[in-house]
């Protein structure tokens, strides 16, 4: 619940106080490492990603790739997603964050052949779809310049994963820089709808700054704080 609100210090806190009462947790531990990648407190996520390797090693080692990556560590993290298929090389979320390693080092065609690859044998083994899989292939075709099938990748990462903020937020960020303002602002109430909840309000704000409409950052930040008004990254958000 707190993880949702955007409260993810508190929500570490509580799961911490999860793992003294039941110190075998496997999810606590994937809980608080999961939370601590996402604040960026790199040690304390690794520490606990590691206690799940044995119990949960396609997670904990799909974490482990995550941290490197945000460590830039490319040779780690190539071998923790390597190790994240296990015997199956060819299993998709191995190959998803072999791309993801590749995306990293700047090597767009290889990131591509990596995401295709990882959607055909989702199809070919009928599995459920990845979250940030069609994402992270809409960045790509994005950085090619390849703004309709960008597009048309982040549509399908909306409507698989609708409470996503990110899909969104990239999608409306390409819509600003090919003019299409009213497609744009047709999305931000999309997300709205589809989940209001504080980080949305944050990426919708975040968004807008990023683009220059200072104004509609501002908007948006005190549209959220009407329902979240101790949400500490809106009042940041809304301070400008």
């Amino acid at each position: 619940a707190l993880e949702k609100l955007g409260r993810k210090d508190e929500a570490i806190a509580a799961a911490k106080q999860g793992m003294k009462i039941a110190p075998d947790s496997t999810s606590l531990a994937v809980a608080v490492a999961n939370l601590s990648l996402q604040t960026g407190k790199l040690d304390d996520a690794e520490a606990h990603a590691k206690l799940a390797v044995k119990s949960t090693p396609t997670e904990a080692h799909r974490l482990l790739t995550e941290i490197a990556l945000e460590r830039k560590d490319w040779t780690r993290a190539r071998q923790e997603a390597l190790a994240t298929g296990g015997e199956n090389r060819e299993r998709p979320l191995s190959l998803m964050l072999l791309g993801r390693v590749a995306l990293g080092e700047g090597k767009l065609d290889e990131a591509l052949k990596y995401f295709d690859s990882a959607n055909s044998a989702l199809a070919a083994t009928h599995r459920q779809p990845i979250a940030k899989l069609m994402f992270y292939r809409g960045d790509v075709l994005a950085r090619m310049g390849r703004g309709d099938e960008a597009e048309a990748a982040f549509r399908q990462e909306i409507a698989l994963f609708p409470a996503d903020p990110q899909p969104y937020k990239n999608l409306i960020l390409l819509y600003a820089t090919e003019g299409k303002n009213r497609e744009a602002t047709d999305l931000i109430f999309s997300l709205e709808k589809a989940a209001p909840t504080p980080p949305s309000y944050v990426a919708i704000a975040e968004t807008l700054k990023i683009i220059g409409d200072r104004n509609g950052a501002h908007f948006w930040a005190a549209r959220g704080l009407s329902r979240y008004p101790a949400d500490r990254q809106l009042q940041a958000l809304l301070r400008g």
